[in-house]
Formats: structure tokens, sequence, C-alpha cells
């Protein structure tokens, strides 16, 4: 799943008058929030007109005051890229909101600061501020806000292997879904979240059910307007699972299908090419039914891509798998370069299985104490990936 940042802003003037003095600050106040959110202004004149609402806001010792406007400077924070800002005064909303028991001003912060940590990758943050928000969502509210929570929070537990709970969130995100008007924005989301049910169901085992996910995920693809990358994404995924079940002749098809709209994807995302034909390379490959120069040649054109893209994880994914193509070869000298070459990548960006699969490999090909040591490394790595499944599954069912 793509990771954008989602945030959300309840933009409700002051409309209480205790006193005439108050009277012309509160209106004052919403001026400068009406001024801070006109998209004529320079975002710098808009920053300070929401600065300078908040100020007074302050200045009057209102509390709901000071939630509104700092509600609206928190998304002046996002749009001028001030995120410590912008995490800090969402933390601040919240206890703010709890404070006058506004739940709906805890879902808006709690959510933002939820997709803030997930654009940034801190799943754990993020999983965190998603299940506050949802504590205060009613029981049985039908709203994009919950529903988005819910998926987010599933794609979570699916990035974090809690196939389970993360099935179980994101039929909850469908249901809601289901139930709202059909937006664009409403369609990518069920997009979205039939693309992770098929993930989740492939990596369950489950592959017819995987594969109808992600016919379903490409039926939503097809009605957003701008869903293009999204169908292809969901064909890429469909013939994953094919691959899975040993299907390899229509795995391979379906890949292929992709090659000739190169054009229409290759803009919007440059990587798909070069992932589909290490994709098809790979599933000739492990088919053991392959022509090794042809297989060897779409490795080497994705691996050539690549390197011209400076971009490091399809040159590891890519590196991994001309490794295993040489093993089967007996050609160590090449297995040794690809394979070391993978695992330096993968250790400098975490990649934890490609490390697996580089020390499993190197193992095999070195002998003595060099051999042995790879694969002790593999079993210590294996190991304590165990634990960390383990870990993580207590950690975040105690956050329940």
């Amino acid at each position: 799943m793509t990771r954008k940042i989602v945030f959300t802003f309840l933009f409700i003037l002051i409309s209480f008058i205790p006193t005439s003095a108050q009277e012309k600050l509160l209106d004052s106040i919403n001026k400068l929030i009406e001024l801070s959110v006109n998209e004529n202004e320079t975002l710098e004149s808009r920053l300070k007109y929401a600065l300078k609402s908040s100020e007074l806001a302050n200045s009057i010792q209102s509390d709901s005051a000071v939630l509104l406007a700092n509600s609206n400077l928190s998304l002046m924070y996002f749009y001028t890229v001030a995120y410590d800002k912008y995490t800090g005064i969402n933390k601040s909303n919240i206890e703010l909101a709890q404070k006058l028991d506004d739940s709906s001003a805890v879902t808006i912060a709690a959510s933002n600061l939820g997709s803030f940590y997930r654009f940034t990758e801190q799943n754990d943050s993020s999983y965190y501020y998603y299940s506050k928000a949802l504590k205060f969502y009613q029981n049985h509210e039908i709203s994009e806000g919950k529903a988005t929570a819910l998926l987010f929070l599933a794609d979570i537990q699916q990035i974090e292997k809690l196939y389970v709970g993360a099935e179980e969130t994101a039929v909850k995100s469908i249901l809601i879904l289901n139930r709202l008007p059909k937006t664009q924005r409403t369609l990518n989301k069920l997009w979205n979240a039939y693309n992770l049910m098929g993930i989740v169901s492939r990596e369950l085992g489950n592959y017819p059910k995987s594969i109808e996910y992600f016919e379903k995920s490409n039926d939503y693809a097809m009605l957003v307007d701008e869903g293009f990358i999204n169908q292809v994404y969901s064909i890429n995924n469909k013939a994953w699972v094919y691959r899975k079940m040993g299907d390899f002749e229509k795995s391979i098809e379906l890949y292929e299908s992709l090659i000739p709209l190169r054009s229409k994807y290759e803009e919007e995302d440059p990587t798909f090419y070069p992932t589909i034909i290490d994709n098809i390379a790979d599933a000739q490959l492990e088919s053991g039914n392959y022509d090794f120069d042809s297989v060897k040649n779409k490795f080497q054109e994705a691996y050539t891509i690549a390197q011209k893209m400076d971009n490091d994880i399809l040159k590891m994914n890519v590196a991994i798998d001309l490794s295993k193509l040489y093993l089967e070869k007996n050609l160590y000298d090449s297995v040794n370069k690809y394979a070391n070459e993978a695992l330096k990548i993968a250790a400098s960006v975490s990649a934890n299985e490609v490390k697996q699969e580089a020390f499993l490999i190197l193992s095999e090909i070195n002998e003595n104490e060099k051999g042995k040591y790879y694969l002790r490394e593999h079993i210590r790595l294996t190991d304590s990936l165990q634990g960390v499944d383990r870990n993580v599954r207590n950690k975040f069912a105690r956050r329940k």
C-alpha cells in the first residue's frame, strides 16, 4: 500500500460570545483562521495568520478557542514542513480535546499523528495513535475517518505480520466504506482495502481467496479516475499468488501482459518495469523450465536499470535473484559477487529476509570456517527474527 500523509482538519468558527471585549477578539480569531486557509495567500502569510490566531486564543484563556486555533495551526505546520511542530501541537491538541471531552477533535489529532508516523514508517507510534483515535469514534459510527483509521491500522498489522488481526481490521474498514457514498476517495480506499486483503490471504496461504481479493481490488481501481497504476499493481500481485501456487505459466502470462503497458506507468513508477522483468525471470527460474541465457538477460536488464536509477532496493532484489541463478550453474564467482552485494545493501536498509537468503547462499559456496560462519549467521538471524515476531505480536496485543 502506498504511504501518504492523510490529515484531517475540522473547520468550525468559534461561536460563543461571553463579553463584548471577548466578542471582538473571537471575531479577530475567526478572521485570522479564514485568512490562514485562503490559498490565494502565500504560505508564509498563512502561517503568520495561524500563529496570530493561536496567540489571541491563548490570550482570552478559552480552551475551545485554543483548540480550534491550534488545530488550524497544525495544518499550517504541515504545509510548511515544520514536522516537529506539527507532531508537537497535535499531541497538545489531543490532551486539550480530552480535557474538553471533545471526541471529534481527539480523533482528528490522533489520526493526524497516526498518518504522519505511518508515512515516516514509525509503525509502533502510528499504531498507537490510530488505536487511540478509534477509541473515540462511536461504536456504530459510519464515517470515512473511522474507515481510514481502520484501514491504515490493518496496513500496519500486515507489515508487522499480524495477518489474522489485519484481516479482521480490514473487513471492518470495508464494511464502513461500502456504506459511504462512492466518491473517488472512498473508491480508492476500497482498492487499498481489497488489495490489503489479497496480501493477507496470500500470506495466510489462502491463495484462491487472495486471487479473488486482487480481482476485486482491480475492479475498484478501474473506477478511479487515476487508478491505472493501481490496476497494474493488482495484476502484479495476482501473478505473485499464481507463483506461490506453482502455476508458473499463468504467473508469467500475467507479468508479461504488463510489459506493453510500460509507457503508461513508467512516469509514475519507473521502478515497476524492471520489477516486472525481474519477476518474470524469477518465475521462470523457479519453474525449473527455463533457458539460462534468456533468464540471465532479463535479470541483467533489470539490474542495469536499477544501477542507472541508483535504486538500492531494486538492485538488492535483482542481485539476490542473480546469485540464485548462478548457483544453479555452480558459477561461484558470480554467486559470490551478487550475494555479497545483496547482503551489503540489505544490511544498510535492514532488509532481514534478503540477509537471511544471502547468508544461506554464501554458506553453500564457501567451505570450512567461512561457510560455517555464513551458516551460523543465517541461523542466528532466523532465530532473532522469530523472537522479534513474537515480541511484536505481544506488544501489539497489549495495545488493543
